[in-house]
């Protein structure tokens, strides 16, 4: 009999986390998030700053394992440093930034809630940035 109650119990926690799934997917912050995502795919000069902070990426990680010295890539070092000035500057990429910031700040809200009840007197300790508030 135990163990049925317990399959029924396993059926209810999985039922709340599909409802749980749901709701986040519903979710204003997890929409916004999407929509930057899908500006983000048709804007031509965010892309193209993705794709050449990339491409100086990899051209530093080949001079590195080639065992270049890191003071003769100092030219590469500050083109990687003015692609990534563009890239905080591009408001298409900052909003995808920004919308990926809150929907992760909600998620860890959302796990703090959960630890918390499963743990019991796991919380934030009252430091709030931590947790976002959910969880006392």
């Amino acid at each position: 009999m135990a163990q049925f109650e317990n399959q029924e119990t396993e059926s209810q926690v999985m039922a709340c986390a599909q409802s749980l799934g749901q709701a986040l997917a519903e979710s204003r912050t997890f929409l916004a998030m999407r929509e930057a995502e899908d500006a983000l795919a048709l804007d031509g000069v965010a892309q193209q700053l993705l794709e050449k902070a990339e491409a100086v990426r990899g051209e530093l990680r080949e001079q590195l394992e080639a065992g270049r010295n890191p003071q003769d890539m100092q030219d590469k070092l500050k083109e990687l440093r003015d692609v990534n000035l563009q890239m905080e500057e591009n408001p298409v990429l900052k909003h995808v930034a920004d919308t990926r910031e809150a929907f992760q700040r909600m998620m860890k809200m959302v796990n703090a809630i959960l630890k918390f009840h499963v743990g019991g007197d796991e919380s934030c300790g009252g430091d709030c940035d931590s947790c976002g508030g959910g969880c006392h």
